[in-house]
Protein backbone atom coordinates (compact mmCIF):
# COMPACT_ATOMS: atom_id res chain seq x y z
CA UNK A 1 0.00 0.00 0.00
CA UNK A 2 2.82 2.23 0.79
CA UNK A 3 3.84 1.79 -2.91
CA UNK A 4 0.49 2.98 -4.82
CA UNK A 5 0.72 -0.85 -6.20
CA UNK A 6 -2.54 -0.89 -8.06
CA UNK A 7 -2.67 -4.43 -9.12
CA UNK A 8 -0.62 -7.98 -8.88
CA UNK A 9 -0.66 -10.60 -11.32
CA UNK A 10 0.94 -14.19 -10.21
CA UNK A 11 0.52 -17.93 -11.16
CA UNK A 12 1.54 -21.28 -9.28
CA UNK A 13 1.20 -24.84 -10.59
CA UNK A 14 -0.43 -25.13 -6.89
CA UNK A 15 -3.32 -22.23 -6.82
CA UNK A 16 -6.13 -25.29 -7.61
CA UNK A 17 -4.10 -26.77 -4.07
CA UNK A 18 -6.71 -26.04 -1.29
CA UNK A 19 -4.85 -24.20 1.79
CA UNK A 20 -2.35 -21.96 2.03
CA UNK A 21 1.65 -22.27 0.73
CA UNK A 22 4.25 -22.50 3.82
CA UNK A 23 5.69 -19.60 4.81
CA UNK A 24 9.65 -19.36 3.90
CA UNK A 25 10.83 -19.68 7.18
CA UNK A 26 9.25 -23.11 7.17
CA UNK A 27 11.27 -24.46 4.07
CA UNK A 28 14.22 -22.44 5.92
CA UNK A 29 13.68 -24.68 8.52
CA UNK A 30 12.96 -27.42 6.35
CA UNK A 31 16.11 -27.09 3.93
CA UNK A 32 18.70 -26.77 6.84
CA UNK A 33 17.69 -29.57 8.86
CA UNK A 34 18.12 -31.73 5.37
CA UNK A 35 21.73 -30.09 4.36
CA UNK A 36 23.78 -28.89 7.99
CA UNK A 37 25.33 -32.24 8.23
CA UNK A 38 26.02 -32.96 4.67
CA UNK A 39 29.68 -34.27 4.02
CA UNK A 40 29.90 -33.51 0.17
CA UNK A 41 28.59 -30.89 -2.23
CA UNK A 42 25.29 -30.01 -1.60
CA UNK A 43 23.21 -28.68 -5.07
CA UNK A 44 19.50 -27.36 -4.27
CA UNK A 45 17.09 -26.87 -7.20
CA UNK A 46 14.14 -24.66 -7.77
CA UNK A 47 12.43 -22.19 -9.74
CA UNK A 48 14.07 -19.00 -10.81
CA UNK A 49 11.41 -17.27 -10.60
CA UNK A 50 10.77 -18.03 -7.06
CA UNK A 51 12.87 -15.55 -5.55
CA UNK A 52 12.32 -15.63 -1.85
CA UNK A 53 13.32 -19.13 -2.05
CA UNK A 54 16.40 -18.42 -3.81
CA UNK A 55 17.19 -16.10 -0.89
CA UNK A 56 16.09 -18.77 1.62
CA UNK A 57 18.54 -21.17 -0.11
CA UNK A 58 20.81 -18.70 -0.11
CA UNK A 59 20.70 -17.97 3.67
CA UNK A 60 21.04 -21.72 4.48
CA UNK A 61 24.45 -21.95 2.61
CA UNK A 62 25.66 -18.93 4.82
CA UNK A 63 24.09 -20.45 8.26
CA UNK A 64 26.43 -23.86 7.22
CA UNK A 65 29.26 -21.92 6.15
CA UNK A 66 29.40 -22.62 2.91
CA UNK A 67 29.81 -19.89 -0.07
CA UNK A 68 26.83 -20.52 -2.76
CA UNK A 69 26.63 -20.50 -6.58
CA UNK A 70 23.89 -19.70 -8.82
CA UNK A 71 24.07 -21.73 -11.89
CA UNK A 72 21.69 -21.66 -14.97
CA UNK A 73 21.11 -18.66 -17.07
CA UNK A 74 17.78 -17.86 -15.19
CA UNK A 75 19.19 -18.06 -11.88
CA UNK A 76 21.89 -15.33 -12.41
CA UNK A 77 19.14 -13.32 -14.88
CA UNK A 78 16.94 -13.39 -11.35
CA UNK A 79 19.58 -12.71 -8.63
CA UNK A 80 20.88 -9.47 -11.32
CA UNK A 81 17.25 -8.15 -11.71
CA UNK A 82 16.97 -8.33 -7.66
CA UNK A 83 20.05 -7.06 -6.83
CA UNK A 84 19.52 -4.05 -9.21
CA UNK A 85 15.68 -3.70 -7.96
CA UNK A 86 17.40 -3.91 -4.20
CA UNK A 87 15.84 -7.18 -3.69
CA UNK A 88 18.47 -8.88 -3.25
CA UNK A 89 20.40 -9.07 0.26
CA UNK A 90 23.32 -7.24 0.08
CA UNK A 91 25.33 -9.75 2.59
CA UNK A 92 24.52 -12.76 0.02
CA UNK A 93 27.19 -12.49 -2.96
CA UNK A 94 27.46 -15.75 -4.92
CA UNK A 95 30.60 -17.02 -6.47
CA UNK A 96 30.65 -18.26 -9.63
CA UNK A 97 30.27 -21.28 -10.94
CA UNK A 98 33.39 -21.99 -12.64
CA UNK A 99 34.94 -21.91 -9.12
CA UNK A 100 33.33 -24.94 -7.78
CA UNK A 101 35.39 -27.49 -9.09
CA UNK A 102 38.35 -26.19 -7.30
CA UNK A 103 36.75 -26.23 -4.07
CA UNK A 104 36.74 -29.06 -1.46
CA UNK A 105 33.54 -30.84 -1.35
CA UNK A 106 32.56 -30.02 1.64
CA UNK A 107 32.38 -26.21 0.73
CA UNK A 108 30.51 -26.54 -2.60
CA UNK A 109 26.53 -25.33 -2.17
CA UNK A 110 25.44 -25.12 -5.55
CA UNK A 111 21.54 -23.58 -6.53
CA UNK A 112 20.67 -24.99 -9.94
CA UNK A 113 17.95 -24.63 -12.47
CA UNK A 114 16.36 -27.61 -13.71
CA UNK A 115 14.27 -29.33 -11.64
CA UNK A 116 11.68 -30.32 -13.75
CA UNK A 117 13.86 -32.32 -15.75
CA UNK A 118 14.82 -30.48 -18.69
CA UNK A 119 16.95 -32.00 -20.71
CA UNK A 120 19.54 -29.02 -21.69
CA UNK A 121 19.62 -27.60 -17.86
CA UNK A 122 21.75 -27.86 -15.40
CA UNK A 123 20.33 -30.75 -12.56
CA UNK A 124 19.88 -33.27 -15.60
CA UNK A 125 23.38 -32.24 -16.87
CA UNK A 126 24.74 -32.84 -13.58
CA UNK A 127 22.73 -36.16 -13.13
CA UNK A 128 24.69 -37.14 -16.76
CA UNK A 129 27.85 -36.06 -15.37
CA UNK A 130 28.21 -34.11 -18.10
CA UNK A 131 28.12 -30.44 -16.80
CA UNK A 132 31.54 -28.52 -17.03
CA UNK A 133 32.36 -27.18 -14.16
CA UNK A 134 31.95 -29.32 -11.55
CA UNK A 135 30.73 -32.88 -10.67
CA UNK A 136 29.10 -35.05 -8.75
CA UNK A 137 29.99 -38.23 -6.23
CA UNK A 138 28.84 -40.55 -4.50
CA UNK A 139 27.79 -39.26 -1.17
CA UNK A 140 27.12 -36.03 -2.41
CA UNK A 141 23.60 -34.51 -2.09
CA UNK A 142 20.71 -33.36 -4.22
CA UNK A 143 18.00 -31.15 -2.84
CA UNK A 144 14.34 -30.66 -4.64
CA UNK A 145 12.76 -27.53 -3.54
CA UNK A 146 10.23 -27.42 -5.69
CA UNK A 147 7.09 -29.42 -7.01
CA UNK A 148 6.80 -31.31 -9.84
CA UNK A 149 4.87 -29.77 -12.96
CA UNK A 150 2.25 -32.54 -14.17
CA UNK A 151 3.53 -33.54 -17.21
CA UNK A 152 7.43 -33.72 -16.38
CA UNK A 153 7.09 -36.58 -14.03
CA UNK A 154 9.08 -38.82 -16.42
CA UNK A 155 11.36 -36.35 -17.32
CA UNK A 156 12.23 -36.05 -13.84
CA UNK A 157 11.86 -39.65 -12.70
CA UNK A 158 14.38 -40.09 -14.89
CA UNK A 159 17.03 -37.76 -13.65
CA UNK A 160 16.82 -38.30 -10.36
CA UNK A 161 17.35 -42.51 -11.07
CA UNK A 162 20.35 -41.38 -12.65
CA UNK A 163 21.54 -39.67 -9.29
CA UNK A 164 20.50 -42.69 -7.64
CA UNK A 165 22.40 -44.90 -9.84
CA UNK A 166 25.59 -42.75 -8.95
CA UNK A 167 24.84 -43.28 -5.13
CA UNK A 168 24.38 -39.64 -5.00
CA UNK A 169 21.52 -38.57 -2.40
CA UNK A 170 18.37 -37.05 -3.41
CA UNK A 171 15.87 -35.36 -1.13
CA UNK A 172 12.66 -34.41 -2.84
CA UNK A 173 10.37 -31.78 -2.06
CA UNK A 174 7.77 -33.23 -0.08
CA UNK A 175 10.57 -34.72 2.25
CA UNK A 176 12.65 -31.74 3.01
CA UNK A 177 10.42 -29.74 5.56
Amino acid sequence: AKRNIRAMLCDSTNALKPGMSMSESICYRGILKQVESAQGRIVVSCFSSNLARLVTIARVADAIGRRFALIGRSLRNMYQVAKMTGYWPEELVPIDDRHLGYLPADEVFAIATGSQGEERAVMNRLAQDSFPNFSLEEGDLIVMSSFLIPGNERLVERMLERFKAREIKVIESSSST
